[in-house]
């Protein structure tokens, strides 16, 4: 009695549970192949569309041999858009591009709007190893100082700017103008092409205020901004100054001929973060900021930075943050970054 009873109650169940457990093994094991035909290819899309993350090698060959290989690692749903010099030091050009893959994904080359799929090809379950001459991938952290910054005097002329001084501002003055706090970050000089980012911070030293704790979004910028040469010092950065020659200013891009779209500057609606500035650091965390630095380092022309906007519905909100050119200040600016590369 005691035996029909296991038959019936839990042979079952463990049928159940090794066949699911074969079936997780068997997509985490799976291989596939495929090849990008040569072609002057300015760079790859590729997509993860299982359950499971995909670990991915690209390899460069030419005339059948391996000029040089990078490997990837894509989380389940994730794409990533890739140029050709990001993505293999050698030249691409007349090249063929290989890739082996832990389970299926899609792989697109490109140029211009056009895309072509690689060709790809189901490797039997008994290879399923991965390639002992494949690149060993390391975690690192790098924390990264502003290429640049500047910020934004609301002035319908455009007349004010603080590219050199030693403070940013974001918020509403006591007299109801608006302050917006550019900073730009180099990310694809200072992080190693195709490298898999998986956690940023953006950290803000609050310097002064008399407002108490506001809200403060960043957004991505849309379009090139300058940090020229202006400095209204320490004590009268908080109205601006003269704006130079290549200032950002609230309706230049580049003072004096070069203007953004609308007065104020040129950014995404949605916000990539939201943080409480309140007397001390304020810091920005979210996948919207780890998915935008992915982006700048596969796409380094796309990298316009943030835009800071504090509350700009009421008075005298405005908070005032050290900038780079306080350095080698520790109070600078800093987007900190960690991230997964080839050693």
């Amino acid at each position: 009695m005691i035996r029909m009873a296991y038959d019936i109650a839990v042979k079952p169940i463990l049928v159940v549970m090794s066949l699911l457990l074969s079936s997780v093994l068997f997509a985490q094991n799976a291989f596939e192949e495929g090849l990008l035909p040569p072609g002057a290819w300015e760079g790859v899309v590729i997509t993860n569309p299982g359950q499971f993350p995909a670990a991915v090698t690209l390899s460069l060959r030419r005339n059948e041999q391996v000029i040089e290989q990078m490997p990837l690692e894509l989380a389940p749903g994730q794409t990533r858009v890739i140029r050709m010099d990001r993505l293999f030091v050698a030249s691409a050009e007349g090249a063929t591009i290989a890739f082996r893959s832990s389970q299926r994904i899609e792989l697109f080359g490109y140029k211009g709007d056009a895309q072509v799929p690689a060709a790809t090809v189901i490797v039997p379950r008994r290879r399923a190893v991965r390639s002992p001459g494949a690149p060993v991938l390391v975690k690192r952290t790098v924390t990264l100082a502003p290429s640049k910054d500047n910020t934004l005097y609301q002035d319908p002329n455009g007349t004010l700017s603080n590219g050199a001084g030693p403070h940013l501002f974001a918020g509403s003055t006591g007299s109801r103008l608006i302050r917006r706090a550019l900073v730009a970050f180099d990310v694809a000089s200072q992080i190693p092409p195709g490298a898999q980012v998986t956690r940023v911070v953006l950290t803000l030293r609050v310097s002064q205020t008399i407002a108490g704790a506001q809200s403060m979004a960043i957004h991505r910028v849309t379009q090139n901004w300058g940090e020229a040469a202006s400095n209204a010092g320490f004590s009268r950065d908080g109205i601006g100054t003269s704006a130079q020659a290549g200032d950002a200013t609230w309706i230049h891009t580049f003072s004096p001929n070069q203007r953004w779209s609308r007065a104020g500057g040129d950014f995404d609606n949605a916000a990539d973060a939201t943080a409480t500035a309140g007397s001390v650091d304020c810091t920005w965390e979210s996948p919207a900021m780890l998915a935008r630095v992915q982006q700048w380092l596969d796409q380094p022309a796309t990298n316009f930075g943030w835009i800071v906007r504090g509350n700009e519905s009421a008075s005298s909100t405005a908070k005032r943050f050290d900038s780079r050119e306080l350095a080698p200040s520790t109070t600078l600016p800093a987007l900190t970054v960690e991230f997964n590369a080839r050693q």
